[in-house]
């Protein structure tokens, strides 16, 4: 039996988490889910990051107690997002603690991240040293989504390598998969004929948004009627630059939307654009190719791992070769249609079956007994939903 206890999660994350979940029920283990509580009023704390410091270092680890009390020392306990590692230490040996890791980018010292690191970045690498790299060093095995960061994993945390297992994202393919272009552009009322780049990101400063807005001045002479359609939030400095560079009639923002219109989105896009400074996997990169648009990706290791053949890259420190990339993908046709072909190949490569498999492996492996264990019936887990929130890792 394995026991998935997520966090309180980034909307990235908490989509692996429940595919994953799901894909691990669909392949005959058993699995019981808890998801964390949370008083109501917290909702009402402002700084908000003072309500999640109260969830994950507080709240969180005392449920954790609750459920080890429980279910003892028979399941595995899988936590599902490094964020909430710490409450691995509110689980006592011998019991068995597994965690996911899907970057290390709120440990990393602020002195060698490739951005400017701001104010929130310093306090969220302390809270990481003092509370996330603890309950990582606790788990007696690790899962993570990519090799870039099973190296980062061994070379930054000093983990063993012989206990941490790459199990890679999937996509979601009823959802990511080819349509019509001209239907996507008439069913979000685009224009037929015009030309877009798309991306996918957060207000994070590691997004590196700075960079696309750059890029996109730089192709204003050659394509003159070029838009980008964003996704979520963008930083200030971002924001800055649409103004400064007179790019206001040129961004085309999203936010709040459905996975379908995401991937409708995808379909209308001539290109995908990825410039982050630093990624733990970057499921958008295999969704946009799923749905048939070519990708270009910034040189950060995991990018260029999970792109593969299929995407061109550019270094992230520099928004004239991105440009340079995407004036060389929307000027050759064939260019475009072969990284497409090539995308959609790469995709078929990453399915929650697959993750599913390993994971399955990894634990028979390691925890026969405790994975073959029930310690009773999976309704009595308390299927509690949380708080869903987009939160920096």
């Amino acid at each position: 039996m394995l026991l998935g206890i997520p966090g309180f999660q980034s909307i990235s994350t908490d989509v692996v988490s429940g595919n994953l979940v799901s894909a691990l029920r669909g392949s005959g283990m058993r699995v019981s889910e808890v998801r964390l509580s949370a008083p109501s009023a917290l909702k009402w704390i402002r700084p908000r990051f003072v309500a999640e410091f109260m969830l994950r270092y507080l709240m969180y680890p005392a449920c954790a107690r609750r459920t080890y009390r429980r279910y003892g020392d028979a399941p595995v306990y899988f936590i599902t997002d490094h964020a909430s590692a710490s409450i691995s230490r509110s689980i006592p040996p011998p019991a068995k603690v597994i965690v996911l890791v899907h970057d290390l980018a709120s440990i990393l010292p602020p002195s060698e991240l490739r951005y400017r690191p701001t104010w929130k970045n310093r306090l969220i690498h302390v809270l990481g040293v003092l509370f996330k790299k603890p309950g990582i060093m606790r788990a007696d095995h690790v899962f993570t989504v990519s090799a870039a960061i099973k190296e980062d994993i061994v070379r930054r945390l000093g983990y063993p390598a012989e206990q941490i297992t790459v199990i890679y994202n999937g996509v979601d393919a009823a959802t990511f998969a080819t349509r019509d272009k001209s239907d996507a552009r008439t069913e979000l009322g685009l224009e037929q004929a015009g030309q877009y780049l798309m991306t996918v990101t957060s207000p994070a400063a590691r997004k590196n948004m700075p960079c696309l807005m750059r890029a996109m001045h730089q192709l204003a002479a050659d394509f003159p009627g070029l838009k980008l359609l964003v996704v979520g939030g963008l930083d200030a400095e971002a924001l800055h630059l649409i103004g400064e560079l007179g790019l206001g009639d040129r961004i085309i923002r999203y936010r709040n939307i459905s996975d379908d219109q995401i991937a409708a989105l995808y379909a209308a896009a001539d290109l995908y654009v990825f410039p982050s400074w630093y990624e733990g996997f970057g499921l958008p990169v295999v969704e946009a190719m799923a749905c048939g648009c070519p990708v270009i990706v910034s040189d950060d290791p995991a990018l260029v791992e999970v792109a593969g053949p299929a995407g061109l890259s550019f270094p992230a420190n520099a928004p004239e070769k991105l440009a340079d990339a995407v004036r060389t993908v929307l000027s050759d046709p064939a260019l475009r249609d072969s990284l497409v072909q090539a995308g959609k190949r790469r995709a078929e490569e990453f399915t929650w079956t697959r993750t599913a498999q390993r994971v399955e492996a990894a634990l028979r492996e390691r925890f026969v007994p405790q994975a073959a264990a029930d310690p009773g019936d999976e309704s009595r887990a308390g299927t509690i939903r949380k708080p869903t929130a987009e939160s920096e890792q």
